[in-house]
């Protein structure tokens, strides 16, 4: 499974994203900060997942262009979505 889970520094999108890692999936954490999305990382580490079964990707989700890059950049680095 390849997922994105938005919103992913902080809150239920962290939380989110920690459970899916958990579970094996490969996942696509987002956000506006920097900081705290890498933090988000480490926890999804932490819980089980491999240094490569996690993309991480600052961005505005208002963005189009980004929102499209989103998912483009998540299917080549997992071949899904």
């Amino acid at each position: 499974k390849a997922v994105i889970v938005t919103g992913s520094s902080n809150g239920i999108g962290r939380g989110t994203a920690v459970l899916f890692a958990r579970a094996g999936a490969k996942v696509t954490i987002t956000g506006r900060n920097a900081e705290t999305l890498e933090e988000t990382r480490v926890l999804c580490n932490q819980a089980g997942a491999k240094e490569d079964s996690i993309l991480s990707l600052i961005g505005d989700l208002t963005d189009e262009v980004f929102c499209e890059q989103l998912v483009k950049k998540t299917v080549e680095k997992f071949g899904q979505l």
